[in-house]
């Protein structure tokens, strides 16, 4: 919301999508509404179909804009999400979480090349080719996991892996239930990483049901960004067995004069050719569940790090409750002081006077210290139930 050049990276980012625009784009941090109404309005010749999603304080964050007809379209937030003391990482104030689009692609049996459903388009067909003609309902997933800012404490750890399990559950869902499943996003974590591995890419996780395409490029942060210069890959594109990739590309992209970088991030682009002739079904996924192997030490790694992170969840929860008792016990201390010596003739009243000044802001800490104490047990609740699911 508050960056480097904002209004000039919005508007040279709409530019460069009005030249070079996919059937299907998923934005991450796109936080402002006057932003987002621009781009359908820049953008409503080639992207009749979009979606933003506002959930949270300050929003999401995600956008999905489209060619094809969007049928339907959800948002499912994350339980854990950061911590409302980090006001300046602002994570906990978003709505951060997993959104849900269902595009209905037409596809005509008969023409040349049907399974290329990001290039058949039955306006450049003939009559008679437009005679049997079929739609693919393609769910497209977009999404932004809650980065580690602080690589030495890793404090955020146990929130991502909550994060990346419930996405991969709510994707694992969809995989069988549409004709395809897309999914692409900021998941802020590196593929060699452990839980990323675990939950996306092992036969345990998602491994066997969706491709990572583009699996050597360096998409954030490269040499050739000015935000940054560490390269790292923590931005992908997922698509299901059903769809090949014919072309991937990744890409840090400037301002026309190349004078700034648009994004902290690169641009990903792949060209899925879809394959019609496939029969993936559910007893396909059967098959594969049966298949499915655990990795006990990588389980159990993940399983610790949620117990850790609960056991300090539950530690911050009793000191915020003492804090509560603390407050509260001067709240009432001072209420009985102010009462009694208002009654007492000659004693000072500026004292007095003081105290009830300071009473609304005793109230004020009171109640964000209940609040932190609710705050600090729900999470632990869900660290407990994830590890336990694990």
């Amino acid at each position: 919301m508050v960056s480097k050049r904002r209004t000039q990276r919005i508007n040279a980012i709409i530019d460069y999508i009005e030249h070079d625009h996919p059937d299907i784009l998923c934005l991450q941090e796109l936080w402002i509404k006057r932003d987002y109404e621009e781009m359908c309005t820049r953008w409503k010749s080639f992207y009749p179909y979009s979606r933003h999603f506002k959930e949270g304080l300050i929003g999401t964050g995600l956008a999905v804009f489209s060619r094809f007809e969007i049928t339907s379209a959800h948002m499912a937030t994350f339980p854990v999400n950061g911590a409302p003391w980090h006001i300046h990482r602002g994570d906990w104030y978003s709505g951060k979480g997993l959104c849900k689009v269902i595009v209905r692609v037409p596809v005509v049996s008969d023409f040349h090349d049907p399974t290329d459903i990001l290039e058949a388009d039955k306006a450049h067909l003939n009559d008679d080719t437009k005679q049997t003609q079929e739609n693919l309902h393609i769910a497209v997933f977009n999404t932004h996991i809650h980065a580690e800012y602080n690589q030495t404490t890793k404090d955020m750890t146990g929130t991502r892996i909550c994060q990346l399990y419930e996405a991969r559950h709510a994707i694992e869902s969809h995989i069988y239930m549409y004709d395809g499943v897309i999914v692409a996003g900021d998941f802020n974590t590196q593929s060699d990483e452990l839980m990323f591995r675990y939950f996306f890419k092992d036969d345990y996780g998602l491994g066997n049901h969706l491709n990572d395409l583009g699996a050597n490029g360096m998409n954030c942060t490269s040499g050739l960004n000015e935000y940054s210069r560490h390269p790292k890959r923590i931005d992908y594109i997922l698509a299901s067995r059903r769809f090949e990739c014919t072309h991937f590309t990744c890409s840090n992209v400037s301002d026309p004069t190349d004078s700034f970088s648009l994004s902290d991030h690169g641009l990903l682009k792949a060209k899925l050719v879809y394959d019609c002739q496939s029969d993936c079904t559910m007893q396909d996924r059967n098959q594969i569940d049966r298949r499915r192997t655990i990795d006990e030490t990588a389980n159990q790694t993940l399983i610790d790090i949620l117990e850790n992170d609960k056991r300090k969840r539950l530690d911050q929860a009793r000191w915020f409750f003492a804090l509560w008792l603390f407050v509260l016990a001067l709240t009432i201390g001072f209420g009985a002081y102010s009462y009694v010596t208002v009654y007492i003739p000659g004693y000072p009243r500026t004292i007095s006077l003081l105290l009830y000044i300071l009473f609304p802001f005793l109230i004020f800490i009171g109640d964000a210290l209940l609040f932190l104490w609710l705050f600090a047990r729900e999470e632990a609740k869900v660290f407990e139930r994830i590890a336990n699911d694990l």
